[in-house]
């Protein structure tokens, strides 16, 4: 069974080592939104996340597929 949005949220956030907090606060979501979290993000809030956290791949955060970070160029 493969994880879901959320799941890989909360794994991104254990690695940067920062609390869900910081994370919402940082991507303009609001207090508990990922707590909360039921099927995904929204257009305008993924924009808004991915806008924060340049460094991670849309593709795996929405797909699992890939790795978890972009490739340094």
């Amino acid at each position: 069974m493969g994880t879901t949005i959320k799941e890989r949220t909360l794994e991104f956030i254990k690695y940067k080592g920062i609390s869900v907090k910081e994370f919402e606060v940082r991507s303009n979501l609001s207090n508990g939104y990922v707590a909360n979290m039921r099927k995904g993000y929204s257009a305008e809030k993924l924009k808004d996340v991915l806008s924060a956290y340049p460094e991670l791949n849309r593709d795996w955060l929405l797909y699992n597929e890939g790795e978890m970070l972009k490739e340094q160029p």
